[in-house]
């Protein structure tokens, strides 16, 4: 959605440059244009431009790491059986992006065809992307280094997954 609005307006800069600036302007005005082009592109349309380079920072295959996550784990909070429980599951999820489309996957699972949903940003900042999945799932994921983390509100831990090369 924000790479087809960013289009539209492409268009609509294109359009007027050749309409109105083409047509007889004198040359200082027609810089003087352009640059006021640019500066209501800014002001007008920056989630487009922030939402495209997160999906951008996304896109790729995620792993949970297991050491970065037990690194940061304070494990006294957590009973026997959930301490036992993330000793075995940490390492197996995936979080596949390409584009504006998300899926989960296991490692386990790896021959398994993958499901893929669409989703949208809905905010952002310099260390974090909100995204909501056209199922109504929301996740923030906070970056850290090459790394991203999930807060698990229950648990009270963050999941760590870094990026495959």
């Amino acid at each position: 959605m924000n790479s087809e609005l960013l289009g539209t307006f492409t268009n609509m800069v294109a359009w007027f440059t050749q309409v109105r600036i083409g047509t007889g302007y004198p040359k200082r005005y027609t810089a003087m244009k352009i640059q006021i082009i640019a500066i209501v592109s800014f002001l007008l349309f920056p989630g487009c431009l922030i939402a495209s380079s997160h999906e951008d920072q996304l896109n790729g295959v995620w792993t949970s790491d297991k050491e970065m996550t037990l690194a940061h784990l304070d494990q006294s909070l957590l009973s026997e059986s959930q301490n036992a429980f993330l000793q075995k599951s940490l390492g197996e999820l995936q979080f596949i992006f390409k584009g504006n489309q998300t899926a989960v996957n296991f490692t386990s699972f790896e021959d398994e065809p993958l499901d893929f949903e669409n989703f949208k940003i809905i905010s952002s900042t310099q260390s974090s992307v909100s995204i909501e999945s056209s199922l109504g799932i929301k996740a923030t994921y906070h970056f850290s280094g090459n790394c991203f983390y999930l807060i698990n509100n229950k648990w009270k831990y963050k999941e760590y997954f870094c990026r495959e090369e």
